[in-house]
């Protein structure tokens, strides 16, 4: 049960896998690269997202719901990195991250809802799928 909930909510740390790659490549497809601190605050945020959503996919039982708030606080970052970092001028670099920090938190958020629970599971003595036949107890004993 806990490993099918695993491999059907990995689309979403692709998806949020592919919002990281958008956020490292934006700044030069949308012509905001000359804005220093819009571009390096996408990249390094793009970075960490693309790193932690790989983590996620590869290792999905360790992680399991934690490493995906993570994810969504990265999202809550980039919404308000604009503000925060005062780029707000730059309107298509303060929108591209406004949505995709959206994007990205709605994606992470969801799949750590999904997961809730699992690393209290995970330290549990097995999974269901994992269960071992009890030994039989020979006779005569």
């Amino acid at each position: 049960m806990f490993e099918e909930r695993l491999n059907s909510w990995v689309w979403l740390s692709w998806l949020a896998f592919l919002a990281g790659l958008w956020l490292i490549v934006s700044p030069f497809i949308l012509g905001y690269s000359t804005t220093t601190t819009a571009m390096n605050n996408d990249v390094i945020v793009g970075a960490a997202v693309v790193t932690l959503s790989l983590i996620t996919i590869v290792w999905k039982r360790l992680t399991a719901s934690w490493l995906s708030w993570l994810i969504a606080l990265v999202g809550i970052w980039e919404i308000a990195a604009p503000f925060l970092l005062d780029y707000t001028s730059t309107t298509v670099a303060a929108w591209n991250g406004a949505i995709l920090g959206v994007i990205i938190l709605i994606l992470a958020g969801a799949r750590g809802l999904n997961l809730q629970g699992a690393a209290t599971q995970r330290y549990g003595p097995t999974f269901p799928s994992e269960e071992r036949p009890k030994k039989e107890e020979k006779e005569g004993s």
